[in-house]
């Protein structure tokens, strides 16, 4: 709600410098020397120094030819003014100074997030386990210093080895069924029915008895109308409403205090000074055009685009996208005009565009961490670091004492990203098939590989919907 209500402040700061009409420019010098002869003759020098901002032919001084003196005595009489060496120095800038606007605040905003928005680098050191009392989206939610999609996915994969639900595999007897049915339909109806394969399905084996919130709300979902869910059911309900799961696990990161709150200030800063000067370029541009009328349209289009970006997380994809698309319909329908008329406008609008959009992502990614929530990260970074370079023979020996190891850490491998290769190394610590996954003709080669595939399709068919 703050946030929303700082965009709305914003934008009304905005929009209030385009009902102050300057005419298109400005006088930056007036100079007036006068000097009286014997004759009583005034001699009037004016030098007017005018920065023009907008494509103009020249200003209008009116001078009063005939005019009304009064003496000290009372006396009054008439003087005629005589115009004469009227001359005219031009020296053109162009719009090509408005460069610097953007170039100016990203430098501002550059050294606000090098002495406001990261933690000073420490040497990391491998882990072989993850912090243990943070579930797998509380993982992957303070290493990347938001929360994903991914994360909250990864879930699925603790609560299945934790024995509370099954993964089949039904690649191979999918494909098989829709071979049949499609020479049917084609022999008995003359023409193929286009059957999209359901590549996995979730059975539920037990009722969730655990202490996690995240865990309990995405296994209530999941199994809300059956206890077997299949890749194109979980499609047809629009997915998991991941979501209100992703509240859940923020909610429960914040409570640690895992980041400083002085950040937001200088990423409140560093967000007005980038939106305050990509509105000043936009504006200065359509007055240099002279055309003023589209003023008001880019700065609403501009805004939307601000609004779906920020609130991207709180108002949901669906949303936000129409926002965007909005904006850059309007967007495209204001600039066109001027870009064609005045081209010498298009690297300042293209180098402002592009410099906000920079700016805007270095706002985003400005988080500093308490100590407490650093030492956390330096944990799991050591720990997705083991993932990277533990060799075959490492894993040989720590399989030894930790048979359930890859059973364990496969949730938090899915919400830390790991690769496909680096999810193969670990085939060594896989002789026979886990009890969470049913497949046919297992070995553990080709369910590593199978298991990569599998996890893309789940978040495929999980994030269809984002929303409560």
């Amino acid at each position: 709600m703050k946030r929303l209500l700082f965009f709305l402040l914003g934008f009304i700061l905005l929009v209030i410098p385009l009902y102050a009409d300057d005419g298109g420019y400005s006088i930056e010098a007036y100079k007036v020397k006068i000097e009286v002869s014997e004759e009583n003759i005034f001699n009037i020098r004016e030098d007017i120094d005018v920065n023009f901002i907008a494509q103009r032919h020249g200003i209008y001084r009116k001078i009063p030819i005939k005019n009304r003196v009064t003496r000290i005595d009372g006396t009054v009489s008439q003087v005629i003014a005589k115009v004469s060496d009227v001359k005219s120095n031009t020296v053109s800038t162009g719009p090509n100074t408005l460069i610097l606007i953007p170039i100016v605040t990203l430098v501002i905003v550059l050294m606000l997030c090098m002495v406001c928005g990261r933690n000073p680098r420490e040497q990391i050191r491998e882990y072989t386990y993850p912090p243990q009392r943070f579930n797998s989206a509380e993982v992957g939610m303070i290493w990347r210093g938001e929360l994903t999609n991914t994360d909250v996915i990864s879930l699925l994969f603790s609560l299945a080895s934790k024995g509370y639900l099954r993964i089949i595999d039904l690649n191979n007897q999918e494909k098989s069924f829709n071979v049949e049915r499609n020479l049917y339909s084609e022999r008995i109806l003359g023409y193929r029915i286009k059957e999209t394969p359901n590549s996995f399905a979730l059975e539920k084996i037990k009722d969730y008895d655990g202490e996690d919130e995240a865990e309990k709300i995405f296994f209530q979902e999941l199994f809300k109308y059956r206890s077997r869910v299949e890749e194109k059911k979980l499609w047809e309900r629009g997915g998991l409403p991941l979501r209100k799961i992703g509240q859940i696990v923020e909610a429960r990161v914040r409570r640690e205090y895992l980041f400083r709150k002085s950040v937001k200030r200088a990423r409140l800063i560093a967000g007005i000074l980038t939106t305050l000067s990509y509105i000043t370029v936009i504006y200065k541009s359509f007055t240099y055009g002279g055309m003023q009328v589209y003023i008001l349209p880019a700065c609403i289009s501009i805004t939307l685009g601000i609004v779906g970006l920020a609130l991207f997380s709180e108002i949901g994809y669906i949303y936000s996208m129409l926002l965007l698309i909005i904006s850059g319909g309007s967007g495209i329908y204001t600039l066109w005009p001027l870009l064609r008329d005045y081209q010498e406008l298009i690297p300042v609008i293209t180098l402002s565009m592009v410099g906000s959009g920079l700016m805007y992502k270095l706002i985003l990614n400005m988080r500093i961490r308490t100590p407490y929530g650093q030492k956390l990260y330096l944990e799991i970074r050591g720990f997705r670091r083991y993932l990277e370079n533990v060799s075959h023979e490492g894993l040989m020996r720590f399989k030894q004492n930790h048979e359930n190891y890859f059973d364990e850490m496969l949730a938090y491998m899915v919400a830390l990203n790991i690769s496909k290769e680096e999810l193969g190394k670990f085939n060594s610590l896989i002789e026979t098939q886990p009890t969470w996954y049913d497949g046919p003709h297992f070995n553990s080669s080709g369910f590593t590989n199978r298991l990569h595939e599998i996890i893309a399709s789940v978040e495929k068919s999980m994030v269809a919907y984002i929303g409560d």
